[in-house]
C-alpha cells in the first residue's frame, strides 16, 4: 500500500547524505531435524539533511549514495507512508517500459519508412 501512496501523492525532495552507517545481522534458527540456518542480512541507514518536513534518515538494503552525495527521497505530504528513495518509487519498471515503447514506435516508423521507399521505387519507370 505504501508504494502506491507515494505514487500517487508523494513528492519528492533532494536531500543530502550526511553519513552511512552498514549494519549486518546474522540470524541462526533450528529445523525439526535438527539442522542449524544462519541468514545474514546487511542494511544501510543514510543519515540525510533534507529539506523541512523530509525524513532524517532512511534504511535499504543497499547503499543509495556515498557521504556528501545528493539523494533524491519521496515522502509522503499527510506522512502517514515512510519515505522511500525515489529510484524505489518511480522504479525501473516505468522507466523500462516507457522506453520499449519508444523503441517499439521508432522501429515501426523506420519499417514504414523503408516499406514506403520500396513502394515508390517500385512504381518508377526504369531507364
Amino acid at each position: 500500500m505504501g508504494h502506491s501512496v507515494l505514487e500517487d501523492r508523494g513528492v519528492e525532495i533532494s536531500c543530502v547524505v550526511l553519513k552511512v552507517t552498514e549494519r549486518t545481522e546474522t540470524e541462526s534458527s533450528m529445523d525439526a531435524q535438527g539442522h542449524w540456518t544462519s541468514t545474514t542480512r546487511t542494511s544501510y541507514d543514510h543519515r540525510l539533511d533534507c529539506p523541512a518536513g523530509g525524513p532524517e534518515s532512511l534504511n535499504t538494503a543497499s547503499r543509495l549514495a556515498k557521504e556528501g552525495e545528493s539523494l533524491a527521497v519521496v515522502r509522503d505530504p499527510q506522512g502517514k507512508v515512510s519515505p522511500r528513495a525515489a529510484g524505489d518509487v518511480h522504479g525501473w519498471g516505468t522507466r523500462v517500459a516507457a522506453a520499449v515503447a519508444v523503441g517499439v514506435a521508432v522501429l515501426l516508423g523506420l519499417a514504414g519508412g523503408i516499406q514506403e521507399a520500396y513502394r515508390k521505387r517500385g512504381q518508377r519507370p526504369r531507364r
